[in-house]
C-alpha cells in the first residue's frame, strides 16, 4: 500500500524499493538513533555497502 503510493506520487528514482517495519528502533541513552546498527542490518550478507 505504501509502495503504490509512492509509485504514484514520486519520481520513480524516489521511491523506495522496500520498507521494513520494526517495532523498536536501537537507541543510544541519550535518545538518538544507532544509524550504523540499523545500516549493518540492512547490509548483512551483501558484497558491496554504501560509504
Amino acid at each position: 500500500e505504501l509502495l503504490a503510493f509512492a509509485k504514484e506520487h514520486l519520481a520513480g528514482f524516489k521511491v523506495p524499493r522496500s520498507i521494513d517495519f520494526q517495532a523498536e528502533l536501537p537507541r543510544h541513552p541519550t535518545g538518538k538513533l544507532y544509524k550504523r546498527l540499523l545500516r549493518d542490518r540492512y547490509w548483512e550478507g551483501h558484497e558491496t555497502k554504501i560509504a
